[in-house]
């Protein structure tokens, strides 16, 4: 028995891939990791975001909670970025202005991340009470991203949501 000769019509084929081919492979293959890296950056920049937001609800809870429980039966604060310290300040006493600097706690603020200019300079809570003297939202934009925003919202007796 004779077995029959396979002929191939295209001989390029069993060569490889050509130049083009391969060019054409890298060029979808950057395209795909470019808007990944991009997608990334825009996750990345939104998680910042919403850690300072928590960072400063902490702050306003923890300032809201010694209030509550009067500790060294006082008034109980959280300062934005006061003249002397670029972050958030809690302090205790009846103003920032006023309260013994050794009672401070430091929180440095991220990098990008500024706050609104409705922003009141310093939200103070009521011993006992827990009270506020500030009543609406506190608001925090991505200076990186001008549409990317978050808002705390504080309501007069003191509740952070």
């Amino acid at each position: 028995m004779v077995l029959p000769k396979i002929y191939t019509s295209n001989r390029r084929a069993a060569r490889g891939f050509s130049l083009l081919e391969v060019l054409l492979v890298l060029a979808m293959l950057g395209i795909i990791a470019g808007s990944t890296i991009l997608f990334s950056l825009g996750s990345y920049q939104s998680t910042l975001l919403q850690s300072e937001r928590n960072t400063i609800v902490l702050q306003l809870q923890i300032a809201r909670s010694e209030a509550l429980q009067n500790i060294d039966n006082q008034p109980h604060g959280v300062a934005f970025n006061p003249a002397s310290y670029s972050g958030y300040v809690l302090f205790s006493g009846v103003s920032f202005a006023t309260s013994d600097p050794v009672t401070h706690i430091r929180v440095s603020q991220r990098a990008g991340i500024v706050l609104a200019t409705s922003t009141p300079s310093e939200i103070i809570f009521t011993q006992l009470s827990g009270r506020t003297n500030f009543t609406g939202k506190v608001t925090l934009l991505d200076s990186m991203r001008t549409s990317a925003s978050t808002s705390i919202t504080i309501n007069y007796e003191g509740a952070i949501y």
